[in-house]
């Protein structure tokens, strides 16, 4: 599928639903998002539950994931459902 909204939409829809299941494919999903504000926001809700699932992982994938200091703050004070 080429670059487009609704590209970007998809692939944030299927990233939500599968972060649940495999937070670091739905991730590597989220960062092909090009719109800057829908990747931050998948990106972020994907990194939460990935701290929930497995902090001790998730911990080692931000501190190398180059992401602004404010959206590794969001990804550590953790998820809503």
């Amino acid at each position: 599928m080429s670059s487009s909204p609704l590209r970007d939409s998809s692939i944030s829809g299927f990233a939500d639903g599968y972060a649940w299941q495999n937070p670091e494919l739905a991730i590597q999903w989220a960062n092909s998002i090009n719109d800057t504000q829908i990747r931050d926001r998948t990106v972020t809700r994907a990194g939460q539950i990935y701290m929930h699932k497995n902090p001790t992982d998730a911990k080692i994938w931000l501190e190398s994931s180059g992401l602004a200091p404010e959206m590794q703050q969001q990804i550590q004070r953790g998820f809503r459902r």
